[in-house]
């Protein structure tokens, strides 16, 4: 059992492990918010060291897959049925799983902590294969507005139909609403809206919908800087 015992601000640490085969289908996270600001789950064909254990915001040599991401105790997140994430199979990408945790302060004390995430392997091939699909906005937030707005959007480019069955936020303490929409054959959908200042799980869409070769898909942060005085890279 590997655990941290020593960390200053900010500090993320990462450890790494080969990836058993199988096929994930539940994460189990074991953490706490008021000691862990954010955890990310990686799949790796190599991981960025070759040592086990780092500190660092490095995770992988090479492309890095977002499997899973964990903060403001978030619960457990169980895939539909017909549905899981390959790891460790023969020609699957993901190799190794490198797990990245964000630690907010300093620990108070002899503490040793054990965050993590329990994953939930299933030996057989689901009938379909789950993936994150991430939105990103490197634009500075604006200071001195009550509410302060960053849009990203794209056009998906893929051949494989995409049914997104739920829907995440991260942002840091200036986040307010995140929102996504689809435009699938000229008619707007919104994908999810949740404030990021809940707990930050996978909320499970309410209905059906496809994203097909061709789609527009578009997201849509509001932010509140009434009290920074200068430009914000990421809040």
């Amino acid at each position: 059992m590997i655990f941290v015992a020593r960390i200053t601000n900010d500090d993320y640490v990462s450890v790494a492990v080969q990836a058993e085969p199988g096929y994930i289908v539940t994460f189990e996270p074991s953490a706490s918010g008021d000691r862990v600001h954010h955890i990310l789950l990686y799949g790796c064909e190599q991981p960025a060291y070759s040592t086990s254990f780092w500190v660092g915001t490095a995770t992988c040599m090479g492309p890095a897959h977002i499997l899973y991401a964990w903060a403001r105790n978030a619960p457990a997140l169980e895939l539909p049925k017909d549905v899981a994430i390959p790891i460790g199979n023969d020609g699957d990408p993901v190799k190794y799983l490198v797990l990245q945790i964000h630690y907010s302060h300093p620990f108070e004390g002899n503490v040793r902590d054990f965050s993590g995430i329990k994953l939930h392997l299933s030996p057989v091939r689901p009938k379909y294969i789950a993936q994150v699909y991430l939105f990103v906005s490197n634009e500075p937030i604006p200071p001195r507005l009550d509410a302060a707005y960053n849009n990203m959007s794209c056009y998906y480019r893929g051949n494989a139909t995409l049914y997104p069955f739920a829907f995440r936020t991260h942002t840091h303490a200036m986040g307010r609403v995140v929102s996504a929409f689809l435009n699938h054959g000229n008619e707007w959908q919104m994908i999810g809206k949740r404030n990021p200042q809940w707990p930050q799980l996978f909320q499970k869409l309410d209905k059906s919908m496809e994203i097909k070769t061709g789609d527009f898909m578009a997201a849509m942060c509001r932010f509140d800087s009434h009290d920074k005085e200068k430009p914000v890279p990421m809040g």
